[in-house]
């Protein structure tokens, strides 16, 4: 007959689902009032508490530390929407309507007063927009993508259209009647050595080299310098660098 294992830590095995029970307790923990306080993956409802779930919806005045942490008007909303927070400080994805406070979503719409860092940030009259398109930034800095409409600034955008007063190093830079345009299609940065003159019937290109258009002085020399350094600036600002700045 076969020796049976020895029945060893078998109170050990009750304390630890005695234990495993309690801990999973706080996996939702909803309706924790007004004074306790919620580890749960949700937790609505804790006003007075302090709600680390992964929604906290309804936090009004501890610290929401959930993933969306709507309406958390009174205290310090780090989650990754964030929306509503009018006197904190949002840190979310997105954190519309942040208007006292400083917003670093990634589109942080409608920011007037405060500072807006998200990826288009919209509407920011006066503040400092470093989203990646910041249109309509009339008195701030925009160094996004795109960067249209912005009059008074300076645009490092993509293509920086309607930029009549700052300066353009997008890659196009349509429309910039008063700045610098370094575009793609080169209009206006070097003269590109062309054939004058048609080669004639019986004559070779080789004969006809002498004809070539003579560049530009002003874009050799320091002016081509200048003109690598801004080029490679863009490519810098368009690989990250721009957020650094």
């Amino acid at each position: 007959m076969p020796c049976l294992p020895e029945k060893r830590g078998a109170g050990w095995g009750v304390l630890g689902a005695w234990a495993g029970l309690v801990l999973s307790l706080g996996l939702r923990g909803e309706d924790d009032d007004d004074d306790g306080v919620s580890l749960g993956l949700r937790g609505e409802e804790d006003d007075d508490g302090v709600s680390l779930g992964l929604r906290g919806e309804e936090d009004d005045d501890g610290v929401s530390l959930g993933l969306r942490g709507e309406e958390d008007d009174d205290g310090v909303s780090l989650g990754l929407r964030g929306e509503e927070d009018d006197d904190g400080v949002s840190l979310g994805l997105r954190g519309e309507e942040d208007d006292d406070g400083v917003s670093l979503g990634l589109r942080g719409e409608e920011d007037d007063d405060g500072v807006s860092l998200g990826l288009r940030g919209e509407e920011d009259d006066d503040g400092v927009s470093l989203g990646l398109r910041g249109e309509e930034d009339d008195d701030g800095v925009s160094l996004g993508l795109r960067g249209e409409e912005d009059d008074d600034g300076v645009s490092l955008g993509l293509r920086g259209e309607e930029d009549d007063d700052g300066v353009s190093l997008g890659l196009r830079g349509e429309e910039d009647d008063d700045g610098v345009s370094l575009g793609l299609p080169g209009q206006l940065w070097f003269e590109v050595p062309t054939l004058q003159h048609p080669p004639q019937p019986g004559q070779g290109l080789a004969s006809c080299r002498a004809h070539r258009r003579k560049p530009d002085p002003k874009w050799n020399g320091a002016g081509g310098v200048r003109i690598m350094f801004l080029i490679s600036f863009s490519i810098f600002a368009l690989n990250g660098g721009g957020w650094w700045i």
